[in-house]
């Protein structure tokens, strides 16, 4: 398996995971902790609880992150869907090709039915 099958995967994976409830629960939790944390006094602030900078540069930075994947798994299902329209497209075109050769087929039934009946009215 090449680095770009591992990566593809690894971005497929995390875009699901990130419109799952897990994602949003674990955000919560995750916004929760360092919220309570950085707020509680008894406890060592790695933070400013008056704007959690550090929070928001986190934050920040994820959702930059998941901009750019989801971005780029948009693209890939459009590349998907066109290649997909492309294939119904062809097969349309063959089923029209048959549907003529099957036109053609009747009509030639029809003509040699008709030639048959002519030589049976003249036997």
């Amino acid at each position: 398996m090449n680095h770009h099958n591992i990566t593809t995967r690894a971005e497929a994976l995390f875009v699901r995971f990130r419109s799952s409830g897990a994602f949003i629960l674990s955000v919560i939790i995750f916004i929760a902790t360092w919220v309570l944390w950085n707020v509680l006094p008894f406890l060592p602030h790695f933070d400013d609880p008056n704007d959690f900078g550090h929070l928001n540069l986190i934050l920040s930075m994820e959702a930059t992150i998941a901009t750019v994947l989801l971005m780029r798994d948009n693209a890939r299902s459009r590349v998907r869907e066109m290649e997909i329209l492309r294939t119904i497209q062809e097969s349309v075109r063959k089923l029209s090709q048959i549907e003529q050769g099957i036109d053609d087929i009747q009509e030639d039934v029809g003509e040699l039915t008709a030639e048959a009946e002519a030589i049976a009215e003249a036997a």
